[in-house]
């Protein structure tokens, strides 16, 4: 699901006309939503399980392993790679690549490991991934575009860090499925130091130099929204999740996972209630999604497990 949004955020940077500013703003929004999940979902859940010395040694080796393979990368053209303004012709394309995937692996190596509680897909961690991803390849496909490459060659790029992050995803899950939770913290907290390191190098940066002072205040906005929505979001997922998991349905882990694919209404939902705002107004819009998460919400209290899985298509649906 988070790979998907980067293929989306690319599409939309190639094929619609983009302000610069939006697009900054954006992803300082999308920046404070993953500073959220990195602070109660990562860091957290790594002291959790595996205390002070994982999570320290964790968050260092991570942002010291980016710091690294960014700054060979960077060395080598792939600087401005998330640049929307066309710097990147001067970068080398594979280096652009490389760099690309260094970005995402991170996340996609964090979602692999929220799963391996056995209570599926880590929900907070999958939103957060979505919601940064998505600003994050709009940016980077405007300014390769401007920069002369191909939209078969920017698509293809994005296409296949996708693959690699799901890839990436399952490996975490996969590889580490018999470890401890010591060793399950210290991975957690090596994927939030890169994707910490990753924001602030060259995420944030980017974001500062396209909209100006205003990205902290949209931040901050991402990282409050992110922990107050977020709750009410997870907190549903969870339930559901631990519900179907028990003897009332007996679902095993990987089918209750498999549920997060509801996650790609928010595509559609939020395009249909951008334009919907357009005709009737945003207050109306708002009251009009609210309404449809209530009825989602009511749904999830049946018996039948197509009406839970049909509400919280609903709930999805209206909280994207």
């Amino acid at each position: 699901v988070g790979g998907i949004a980067l293929v989306l955020g690319a599409v939309l940077g190639i094929f619609l006309k983009s302000n610069a500013r939006l697009i900054a703003l954006i992803m300082g929004f999308g920046a404070g939503v993953l500073i959220s999940a990195l602070a109660f979902e990562l860091a957290q859940e790594s002291f959790r399980r595996g205390g002070t010395d994982a999570t320290v040694i964790g968050l260092a080796g991570g942002a010291l392993t980016f710091y690294v393979g960014d700054l060979i990368l960077d060395r080598r053209g792939a600087e401005h790679r998330k640049r929307s303004g066309g710097q990147q012709a001067d970068g080398s394309g594979g280096a652009i690549v490389l760099g690309s995937l260094l970005d995402g692996i991170p996340e996609s190596i964090a979602i692999g490991v929220s799963l391996l509680g056995g209570k599926g897909v880590g929900v907070a961690v999958v939103a957060a991934v979505f919601l940064s991803n998505m600003p994050e390849s709009l940016s980077a496909a405007t300014g390769l575009q401007k920069a002369g490459h191909s939209r078969r060659w920017i698509l293809s790029l994005w296409t296949g860090v996708a693959l690699v992050s799901a890839l990436a995803a399952g490996f975490g899950y996969a590889v580490l499925g018999g470890a401890s939770p010591n060793t399950i913290g210290l991975i957690q907290a090596f994927a939030g130091g890169a994707i910490l390191t990753m924001l602030s190098d060259t995420m944030l940066p980017e974001a500062v130099e396209g909209g100006g002072s205003s990205v902290g205040l949209a931040t901050v906005l991402g990282f409050a929204l992110a922990f107050l929505l977020m709750g009410c979001f997870v907190s549903m997922y969870n339930y559901i999740g631990y519900r179907l998991l028990g003897p009332e349905f007996g679902l095993r882990p990987s089918a209750v996972g498999a549920l997060s694919v509801l996650y790609l209404l928010g595509i559609f939902s939020s395009v249909w209630a951008g334009r919907l705002a357009d005709r009737l107004g945003r207050r109306n819009v708002l009251w009009l999604v609210m309404a449809v998460m209530l009825a989602g919400l009511l749904l999830t209290l049946s018996n039948s497990l197509v009406a839970i899985v049909l509400g919280m298509g609903l709930f999805t649906f209206g909280f994207f």
